[in-house]
């Protein structure tokens, strides 16, 4: 069985764990939902998912102005959890440790039709993932990482893209040891890019696209 959410509002919320919803080893579907302004010490700022048996599923919602000390300002997913996002709107989200969206562990987080302007992360100004991420027509703007990944902060696990594009991200630190950088992109090894495909990338200044020489506009790749 699950729990439903529709056309339901969480406002100018704070909390020390998990802020607007929390689906924790059970199944929460979430349908043209607003999350405004949240705050959360650590977790997910507006969504988290935790468990084994967690399932999240939003649908046509939007997700503004919210944050996080540590950890995800949008969501976080935990190891074993699984989470899908359709048509998500994510403006002005910040993260002083990591990034809007956190894929932990073994989780799986599926994007489709999500977009994300104007976040800022440490890891990650949009997404930090080290499990599964599957991201499909997701468009990313105007997002910034502190040290790696402006758009997106690959750690491990598995990143799949299909018709993204990604636009205006900045990486802010730069390294000649390959640990930072990464306008769009940084891929920590001993992550996997099995399938990328109509990845558009354009981003204000080559030198927050390129890490040192990787060949791969927008890309960086660690060690």
């Amino acid at each position: 069985s699950s729990v439903s959410m529709v056309r339901c509002g969480i406002i100018a919320c704070t909390a020390r764990y998990n802020v607007g919803v929390y689906s924790f080893f059970a199944a929460l579907v979430v349908t043209e939902c607003t999350f405004s302004d949240l705050e959360a010490e650590v977790h997910g700022g507006a969504l988290s998912c935790f468990g084994s048996f967690g399932r999240l599923s939003v649908f046509n919602s939007t997700v503004v102005r919210c944050s996080t000390a540590s950890s995800s300002a949008v969501l976080f997913a935990s190891s074993g959890s699984t989470t899908t996002l359709t048509d998500l709107v994510v403006r002005n989200c910040s993260s002083r440790e990591s990034s809007a969206v956190r894929v932990f562990g073994s989780s799986t987080v599926y994007m489709v039709g999500v977009s994300f302007t104007g976040c800022r992360g440490v890891s990650g100004g949009a997404i930090h993932s080290e499990g599964t991420a599957e991201l499909t027509n997701v468009t990313i703007a105007s997002c910034t990482a502190a040290e790696s990944g402006g758009a997106i902060y690959q750690s491990s696990g598995i990143l799949r893209v299909r018709r993204c594009a990604i636009t205006g991200c900045v990486a802010n630190q730069l390294s000649v040891d390959d640990e930072f950088g990464g306008g769009a992109l940084h891929w920590q090894r001993p992550g996997r890019l099995p399938g990328i495909a109509d990845f558009r990338v354009l981003c204000p200044k080559w030198w927050s696209l390129l890490l040192v020489w990787r060949s791969d506009p927008g890309l960086a790749f660690g060690r």
